[in-house]
């Protein structure tokens, strides 16, 4: 069932009819926005592509179906934030936290990770196909049926994260620690 809502919600944004709208007046705050205090925005279906989120505090806002593909980020928070369907593949990520936040049938696929804060987030059904993730923890993360198969895995943490029919096929593994 999580499959065929995952491919529903893919083939929407493919053919370019969000079920997602992300309040224009946001985008505009957004745009302006001086590193001071999170911003809880509704960004949903939104295509960020051309905005910097360098630094960016988006704690709590409502990313869902937002397309962040190929984007570089540094230091940009998502924690709380509502990510379900957001697009990050082919995304560079560098010191990002997405702690506790809420990231059903996200993608990540062919993503680059660097010291990324995953810590108690729901991924259920996320893809992180044929990334390389460094450094990065998904301490007591919610991992069921996430998908890294091809994943370069170096140094990271999954103590105490449920990864019940989480997929890791072909995947390179060093000083990975998958203990309860």
């Amino acid at each position: 069932m999580r499959s065929i809502n995952c491919l529903s919600y893919l083939l929407i944004f493919l053919l370019g009819q969000s079920v997602y709208a992300a309040n224009p007046l946001h985008l505009k705050m957004l745009k302006n926005y001086t590193y001071s205090t999170p911003l809880k925005l509704d960004l949903s279906g939104a295509d960020l592509r051309l905005y910097n989120l360098d630094e960016v505090d988006l704690s709590g806002a409502n990313l869902q179906g937002a397309n962040l593909s190929g984007m570089q980020l540094i230091r940009t928070k998502f924690d709380n934030a509502l990510l379900n369907h957001a697009n990050f593949k082919g995304a560079s990520l560098d010191r990002v936290s997405f702690q506790n936040a809420f990231m059903e049938c996200v993608d990540f696929s062919q993503s680059t990770f660097m010291y990324v804060n995953f810590n108690d987030a729901r991924l259920p059904s996320a893809k992180f196909l044929d990334s390389i993730i460094k450094r990065t923890t998904f301490l007591r993360a919610k991992l069921k049926r996430t998908d890294f198969t091809g994943a370069n895995l170096y140094i990271i943490n999954f103590s105490n994260a449920n990864w019940e029919d989480a997929k890791f096929d072909n995947t390179i593994q060093t000083k990975v620690n998958r203990f309860n």
